[in-house]
C-alpha cells in the first residue's frame, strides 16, 4: 500500500496547511529573495519532496508557524504601517 508523505490543503486564500505523515517531517525556507520552498523528509532518509510555496505579493506578509506535531501553518496578510 502507498501512503501520502504530506498533505497540502489550501483552506482560505490565505491560509495553507502542510501537513506531513507519520516518520516525516517538514522544513520550510527563504532561498532566495521571493522564492519560498518546504522540504518533506523521510526520517529514514529513503524520500525527500520538494514544494514550492507561493511568496507573498506586493503589499503582503507571510508567517510560518509550526505545532508540536509538525503541522505548518502558511498565513498570508496585508502589511500593517507603523
Amino acid at each position: 500500500m502507498i501512503s501520502a508523505a504530506t498533505t497540502v490543503r489550501h483552506v482560505t486564500e490565505d491560509h495553507v496547511v502542510i501537513m506531513p505523515a507519520t516518520g516525516y517531517s517538514v522544513t520550510v525556507f527563504n532561498v532566495s529573495e521571493g522564492v519560498v520552498e518546504a522540504v518533506v523528509a523521510a526520517a529514514d532518509g529513503s524520500e525527500t519532496i520538494r514544494l514550492l510555496v507561493e511568496p507573498p505579493g506586493p503589499g503582503r506578509t507571510m508567517s510560518v508557524r509550526r505545532d508540536d506535531f509538525g503541522v505548518i501553518d502558511i498565513l498570508y496578510s496585508e502589511k500593517t504601517s507603523g
